[in-house]
């Protein structure tokens, strides 16, 4: 069984229609905002906006609700309860762990903010590591090492003195072939001579 404390007041609406619950859940949503409360009566979850206002009140109230159902439990029956907190208050996480430590009950922390940021940052490798992969397949398949300096390379340098894709119309634009282009472009990349620009990884400039 799952007891569900989320901290609408800190997160917000947009938030709190993300959390995923059961219908075997006690879910208690803390704050005094109407939109919130309507859409947390749909989900039949258990509204408590009776705090006074003012700076960290639903802290004060969701740690003093917690304390009070702890006390009502068995301590036979703490390790069947899950207990889980909605926020990105560090404080309020804070105070809420310690009380459930101090009884022995199973915690759970949800921080929506610290969610996203390593949804981003595994989002971030992944593109790295596909810019990276497919980089090194375009390498690979026409790699030729016949030529030491292949023609083109001297034009191409001049040119991405400033950021430019390597696209068609830049090989149009040197009067390169298809090959010649491929080649300069692949010697350049491998010998650590032009480079991914920082803000956008499909312009290229030189190291």
């Amino acid at each position: 069984m799952k007891m569900i404390f989320i901290d609408a007041e800190n997160i917000g609406l947009k938030e709190v229609a993300k959390i995923d619950t059961s219908i075997l859940d006690k879910v208690f949503v803390f704050s005094k905002n109407e939109t919130v409360k309507k859409a947390s009566e749909k989900q039949l979850y258990l509204i408590l906006s009776g705090y006074p206002d003012g700076s960290n009140q639903a802290d004060f109230y969701i740690i003093g609700y917690l304390a009070r159902i702890l006390a009502t439990i068995p301590k036979n029956q703490m390790n069947t309860v899950d207990f889980e907190l909605y926020t990105d208050d560090k404080y309020l996480i804070s105070a809420f762990e310690f009380q459930c430590q101090l009884l022995g009950s199973k915690c759970s922390i949800i921080s929506p903010k610290k969610t996203q940021q390593n949804i981003d940052q595994e989002l971030d490798e992944t593109n790295n590591l596909i810019d990276t992969t497919i980089e090194n397949l375009y390498i690979n398949l026409f790699d030729d090492t016949t030529d030491l300096f292949p023609n083109g390379c001297n034009q191409l340098l001049d040119v991405l003195k400033k950021p430019h894709k390597l696209s068609s119309e830049l090989r149009h634009k040197l009067q390169l072939s298809q090959d010649d282009f491929t080649r300069s472009t692949n010697h350049l990349i491998r010998e650590n001579r032009i480079k991914r620009t920082t803000k956008n990884k499909q312009l290229w400039v030189i190291c």
